[in-house]
């Protein structure tokens, strides 16, 4: 879980970097920039409360209201870190070289020129 939170942590800092600048070039109509940087200030919140608790941030809350862009940096990082522990990560197949001897019933392996 520390993973999870360090990675929607670093996803939303970069969020805020990139909002701080548009507010700070921002010349007109510059509502939306404010609320961007305010929904993503809520964002961070919700994570760091979630992490300081040790339960794993709700996705759907995390990212209510943020660009769709942004929604999907987060489900990204939420599915890589489910796969992670629900066995489904693609993990590579390994050929320990196991092989059964002969006179050997099945259950017994031995490793390679065993």
């Amino acid at each position: 879980m520390d993973r999870l939170c360090k990675s929607f942590t670093s996803v939303l800092d970069d969020e805020e970097a990139k909002a701080d600048a548009a507010v700070k070039n921002c010349k007109s109509k510059c509502d939306w920039v404010k609320r961007k940087k305010e929904l993503i200030a809520a964002a961070q919140k919700k994570v760091d409360d979630s992490c300081a608790k040790g339960i794993t941030p709700d996705i759907t809350k995390v990212s209510a209201g943020l660009d769709k862009n942004v929604q999907a940096k987060l489900r990204k990082q939420y599915n890589q870190h489910s796969k992670m522990y629900d066995g489904t990560a693609d993990l590579p197949d390994r050929d320990f070289g196991l092989t059964t001897k002969s006179n050997q019933s099945p259950g017994l392996t031995v490793g390679k020129g065993g």
